[in-house]
């Protein structure tokens, strides 16, 4: 059926350790609403077929890492779409430094038939060990980076694809929006 709203969160840790420029709202182009943003706004681009996202409103604030670093640490965004659909995403840098994921990327998609719920990067099975007296996972199913490169560096086979360049721009749109959004206070159309 069709798509009535999407619930979306991709959520890292504070990247300023590794790679400090991506925390340099100059060098980055922005923060953590930069840097999450993108990919859910990916996804629901192939998923509406192109549908372009016409309204956004969006908040964000610095009060994760307050003092740490210049940039945004989290977001929220609403965002509108052409076929009706209504898309929230939760975008922040709010995973602990030290926990075993870096991030994840959940979604939920709920149809006019069918609700459908996504978790990208926990393909794991979770346990506790009492010889070892720690947590362990095992992983199964497939590595979606390693996909996503090799699609990225010799083409689709098919399977994986990789965002085109026209996909990128709609979703770069979404965050310019947003960006505008959180800075007037209030929804605006998509340019």
């Amino acid at each position: 059926g069709g798509v009535l709203a999407v619930s979306g969160a991709n959520n890292g840790y504070l990247p300023a350790a590794r790679r400090r420029w991506f925390a340099d709202p100059r060098l980055a182009g922005g923060g953590a609403l930069m840097d999450h943003t993108v990919h859910i706004a990916d996804l629901l681009d192939d998923l509406f077929e192109a549908s372009p996202a016409t309204t956004v409103y969006a908040q964000v604030n610095n009060v994760l890492h307050e003092g740490q670093v210049d940039a945004d640490t989290a977001g929220l965004i609403t965002v509108e779409y052409a076929n009706g659909a209504v898309a929230t995403i939760d975008c922040s840098w709010s995973q602990p430094q030290h926990h075993p994921a870096w991030g994840g990327l959940q979604m939920q998609v709920i149809g006019d038939r069918a609700t459908l719920e996504m978790d990208a990067f926990d393909q794991k099975v979770h346990g506790f060990s009492e010889s070892s007296r720690a947590p362990f996972e095992l992983p199964y199913g497939v590595n979606l980076d390693a996909l996503m490169l090799h699609s990225f560096l010799y083409g689709s086979d098919g399977g994986t694809s990789v965002t085109d360049g026209e996909s990128g721009l709609r979703s770069l749109r979404i965050v310019t929006a947003a960006y505008r959004s959180a800075a007037e206070g209030r929804a605006v159309p998509v340019r």
